[in-house]
């Protein structure tokens, strides 16, 4: 992707790309500090495969996370800004074999949505709801394959199954909706807001869908791949392998970073996006736009011998989380806290 951009050799020029593509700003000092969250749950997890990853993170500060062990399968924890917590699968839990679950959303309540193995000869995975330490099955009736993706403040919840074809699905209460049936034939569910806005895509292009009226919205000039809406409605995309964000009906360029931008992972409602872009040496690396500014996250901390290489989430105290690789090649989650 470094073939994208064109960079005289030799020169001023090419020694300040150099250190912008390095990850290094002179003189600038560490914006955030750094939390191992592969170290809070090491404890909880002795045998496993040093894997772990970011998923989500409320605006309390309280963190969704996976591990992975030698074998594949997942676990899914939950790190309230002291102590970690395992959240349970649907399986029986008494090895981790057969037992896999992962999350991959937390609300301002605390509750988390993802998906998990049904037992330990079974291959079904259905969607999970994870509530006052209990765990329950939220699978639509009649699929054998589901995932939560995503759940806000009133709990209503995003979600996907996997069939002859993926298809989307949205729950309130107790009542489940698919897509296709209350938007379009093939709609799929991208995200999902506090104002229970769903941002999704059909044929006939982008489209907020409003769970509480039921009412669907076409939207114009939306630019590239979408990914992520805030609560105030802005869509953050990518396109061309640069950052874009649609707000009130126009579409703005917010720029590109290293060899372009990869995926938008998360938005908040102050417009800050986080995602993942590529390095010079086509590396993948966590960046995050704040402030009007478009930045590689490794720049903005002080914690040697870690990379960071994706951004996952962001809430409104501009806490961040992500999956980071040590020194030893290990890689586990972080938590990004800004330094006031």
């Amino acid at each position: 992707m470094s073939a994208l951009f064109s960079w005289r050799r030799g020169g001023r020029w090419s020694a300040v790309f150099a250190l912008l593509m390095a990850g290094v700003t002179a003189g600038r000092a560490a914006s955030y500090t750094f939390v191992d969250l592969g170290a809070q749950v090491a404890g909880a997890a002795k045998g496993l495969s040093p894997y772990f990853y970011g998923a989500a993170i409320n605006d309390r500060g309280a963190v969704v996370f996976n591990v992975m062990n030698e074998a594949h399968d997942y676990r899914a924890f939950v790190f309230d800004g002291s102590s970690v917590q395992a959240v349970s699968a649907l399986a029986a839990e008494s090895t981790w074999a057969g037992s896999s679950n992962a999350a991959a959303d937390i609300n301002l309540q605390g509750e988390i949505v993802g998906h998990s193995r049904l037992g330990p000869n079974s291959a079904a995975t259905h969607a999970f709801l994870f509530r006052n330490g209990a765990v329950r099955d939220i699978g639509p009736a009649g699929r054998e394959y589901s995932e939560a993706l995503r759940i806000n403040d009133q709990g209503e919840v995003l979600g996907a199954a996997m069939g002859a074809q993926r298809e989307f699905w949205v729950r309130r209460g107790d009542r489940t909706q698919w897509l296709a049936d209350v938007v379009a034939p093939g709609a799929t569910g991208v995200d999902l807001n506090n104002r229970g806005h769903v941002l999704g895509v059909s044929a006939r292009g982008v489209f907020l869908h409003d769970l509480a009226t039921g009412s669907t919205s076409y939207l114009d000039g939306v630019k590239g791949s979408v990914a992520v809406l805030s609560d105030r409605d802005e869509i953050a995309s990518v396109a061309d392998y640069a950052l874009y964000r649609w707000q009130r009906g126009r579409a703005e360029k917010l720029g590109s970073i290293g060899g372009g931008v990869v995926f938008v992972r998360g938005m908040n409602t102050l417009g800050d996006i986080v995602g993942v872009f590529r390095n010079a040496s086509g590396g993948l690396r966590a960046f995050v736009y704040s402030g009007g500014n478009l930045s590689d996250l490794n720049a903005l901390i002080d914690a040697p011998g870690w990379v960071l290489t994706s951004a996952d989430g962001i809430n409104n105290r501009g806490e961040i989380v992500g999956a980071a690789v040590a020194a030893d090649g290990s890689q586990h989650a972080f938590l990004l806290r800004p330094i006031r």
